[in-house]
């Protein structure tokens, strides 16, 4: 990870990972100006004292927060097994983390985890008979997400009265 200034030089830079291959895929900056990033690991990535998970073998999902001058883990988390791929993350006004991707059984997520990250606070799962997948998150000032995705699913659920509009190729 580096942050640079606004001429593109670097300010510093930081090694995030363990043994294994881990990448980062998506990154948000909070209101103090920590980072907070998702993305996943191969294994034994470093995980701080409390943590949601703080231990996992094998590939799997994280979430970490690095202080602003890039010294420290506030907080670095594995997610539930059950998550494949974190694809964005957003931060909401209290500085809990809001993660969306896709399940190892191939459909959305978003999960919310606790401002420490050591608890999870919810981890909901959309999903129809085909493959879905969330792509991009944001959170407003209500703490209410926002997430869109795609999918195969005819059946995807939407709710009651929700406005659905289906490209058929021709003009209306």
């Amino acid at each position: 990870m580096i942050k640079a200034d606004p001429s593109g030089n670097q300010i510093w830079g930081t090694l995030l990972g363990g043994a294994t291959a881990d990448t980062g895929t998506a990154l948000v900056i909070d209101t103090d100006g920590n980072f907070v990033l998702t993305g996943s690991t191969g294994g034994q990535f470093p995980t701080t004292r409390g943590a949601a998970i703080e231990s996992r073998t094998g590939p799997a999902v994280i979430a970490s927060e690095i202080s602003a001058d890039g010294s420290k883990f506030l907080y670095s988390t594995y997610l539930p097994a059950s998550l494949a791929a974190s694809s964005s993350i957003a931060v909401d006004t209290a500085g809990n983390a809001h993660s969306a991707g896709q399940t190892t059984e191939g459909h959305a997520f978003v999960l919310k985890l606790s401002s420490d990250g050591s608890t999870i606070r919810y981890n909901v799962t959309f999903g129809g008979g085909g493959v879905d997948a969330a792509t991009a998150i944001t959170v407003n000032s209500a703490g209410n997400a926002f997430v869109v995705g795609q999918t195969t699913s005819p059946d995807f659920p939407v709710t009651a009265g929700a406005f659905q509009q289906h490209l058929r190729g021709d003009a209306e």
